[in-house]
């Protein structure tokens, strides 16, 4: 059926008009019944040769036309059509009914426009109606459509939405940093929820889906969410909304926008299996959660670099990141950025569980940032060289070291692991003497000091800290400061161990029962005019079951007398 012949259609529907069709096909002959029973006539053949057959019935379906609707729905071709058909649902049918986009859609312009759930189900043409709604006025509020529910359905307050009531639609929008908004869940008229859309394509809009008022219990399957400077939006200031918000498949990609922000303390946006890719940041936890389960996340690559830190946990209490499998990967290993994760304190943390991890090399080589809580169970990462690809250092909240920063009266982890004689004391030996020094110092007024103050090179003298280790995790990077005291010649040299402790002496010092070593011992060369970061990033090596600390030794048996001094110590497991 051609446009012309939609039109008049639907024009006699809004007449009030009922179309039926005599049992010959090929017949011209038809009559109108007025949707009040009243019997009324229309000349139809009269316009018959103008307009062709309008084929609404045959021989074997003597249904009326709007007992047809309610089983085949209504094809319109432009926004107009699409109101006067929802206008018709609403006040003549008054059932649901599917209106059907077709294929030739006409470009749409107005500011806003709003379904009603509780009538209309909408369905695009085959592959989806493209819809170009670039001519949508740049102008804060609009959008392109608006769901909600009028509540003419509701029953006991359960509006029985149900099903997918939106599918097959591709519409570009007036730009990605226009004030527009591509589909807008909010329904102050009454309950939005428990229902789904499918194989939704959008692009270049200010905001993508936004989720507001009553708006909860969407499921989102195979959608294509992409160009937006906010591509899933949950704002904080309405309410009954955000629960179970969730996106199966499909993709939410491509541009220097965010892909997912939640600022709805009560809200949470769930996506299973789709991809976030190439945009300029990816989550913002705003308040409320952010989970993403077996998606691939993948970013940086030359044409969308990052623009932010990629994953923001807010400040609020309900603010959470969750990440269970999948992966992470930058495209350019090389992120301009100085963290991975951002965490604020009062936030209730990030969640980050069996997730595959790949070229994320940040500035500062910390691949999480603030003073707030990540937790980290069974990363993947690259084995051989160590997993150099990755920034694994984590905030001063997960570093293993008591005080690393060795500003106590005395040191409070480091013992004296190898002397030339019998060792009865924690810190003071034959050979050796540990303190926490005024001497010099990095970061704070004092740095661990290890002197060697006996013999010199080919002397035995080893110093150890240890820390405790969890059950079955990945000892990811080791990072400290060294400087020897001038004067001081030859080699130290730094390695670690998986250890476990049967018990503690009467020296306060450890009895190891086993060890593993985690890795080769590296050089520490005679540098007495600056300090030194050191970092042992090590091969994915998981704590075995009966490990209970992890050891950091240096061996100083080719070192002079003098001193070794240490400082801003981190060891971080995941």
């Amino acid at each position: 059926m051609d446009r012309a012949r939609r039109r008049f259609v639907l024009k006699a529907l809004r007449a009030g008009a009922v179309l039926t069709v005599a049992d010959n096909a090929h017949s011209h002959n038809q009559t109108s019944h007025a949707a009040t029973g009243a019997d009324t006539d229309v000349d139809y053949a009269s316009v018959a040769g103008e307009l062709g057959n309008i084929h609404v019935s045959n021989g074997f379906d003597k249904r009326k036309l709007n007992e047809r609707l309610l089983d085949q729905g209504i094809w319109v071709s432009s926004r107009d059509e699409l109101m006067a058909a929802q206008d018709y649902v609403k006040t003549v049918l008054g059932e649901r009914t599917t209106i059907h986009l077709s294929r030739d859609f006409s470009p749409w312009t107005a500011a806003q426009t709003s379904i009603d759930l509780a009538y209309v189900t909408l369905a695009g043409h085959a592959d989806g109606a493209h819809i170009d709604a670039r001519g949508i006025p740049n102008v804060e509020g609009n959008y392109f459509l608006r769901l909600y529910n009028s509540g003419d359905k509701t029953v006991n307050s359960l509006s029985y939405l149900g099903g997918d009531r939106l599918s097959g639609i591709n519409v570009i929008g007036p730009g990605r940093h226009s004030h527009v908004t591509a589909f807008l869940f909010n329904s102050p008229e009454g309950s939005l929820g428990v229902f789904s859309t499918r194989s939704r394509q959008l692009q270049e809009f200010g905001y993508g889906d936004v989720y507001q008022q009553n708006a909860y219990i969407v499921h989102n399957y195979n959608c294509s969410i992409t160009r937006c400077a906010v591509h899933i939006d949950m704002p904080s200031g309405f309410a009954n909304y955000g629960e179970g918000i969730e996106y199966y498949g499909g993709a939410v990609a491509t541009s220097s926008g965010l892909a997912i922000h939640n600022d709805n303390n009560n809200g949470a946006i769930r996506l299973f299996g789709t991809s976030v890719d190439y945009v300029g940041q990816l989550v913002h936890a705003q308040s409320g959660s952010v989970e993403l389960y077996g998606c691939h996340q993948e970013f940086n690559n030359d044409s969308n670099p990052l623009t932010a830190i990629p994953y923001i946990c807010g400040s609020h209490e309900t603010s959470r990141i969750v990440i269970v499998g999948g992966e992470i990967l930058g495209w350019n290993s090389d992120l301009d950025v100085p963290a991975l994760f951002d965490v604020s304190a009062d936030a209730m943390g990030v969640f980050l569980r069996d997730v595959k991890l790949l070229k994320l090399l940040t500035t500062t080589g910390r691949f999480k940032q603030g003073d707030g809580a990540i937790y980290i169970d069974n990363p993947g990462v690259i084995d051989g060289t160590g997993n150099y690809l990755v920034s694994t250092l984590l905030s001063a909240r997960e570093n293993l070291v008591l005080d690393g920063g060795n500003q106590g009266n005395a040191p409070a982890e480091w013992l004296i692991a190898n002397d030339t004689a019998a060792i009865t004391d924690r810190l003071t030996g034959d050979n050796l003497a540990l303190s926490n020094s005024t001497d010099v110092a990095c970061s704070g007024s004092k740095a661990f000091k290890a002197a060697k103050v006996k013999y010199g090179r080919g002397s035995n003298a080893a110093i150890m800290l240890l820390v405790p280790v969890k059950k079955a995790g990945t000892l990811n990077n080791s990072s400290y400061l060294y400087r020897f005291a001038v004067g001081m010649t030859g080699t130290a040299y730094a390695e670690q161990a998986y250890v476990g402790v049967s018990h503690f002496s009467q020296y306060g010092l450890p009895v190891i029962a086993k060890t593993e070593r985690i890795c080769s011992g590296v050089a520490l060369a005679a540098v007495t005019t600056r300090w030194v970061r050191h970092h042992q990033q090590l091969v994915r090596k998981p704590a075995p079951d009966w490990a209970t600390h992890v050891a950091f030794i240096i061996n100083m048996f080719d070192v002079s007398v003098g001193a070794l001094y240490i400082d801003d110590v981190e060891i971080y497991q995941f």
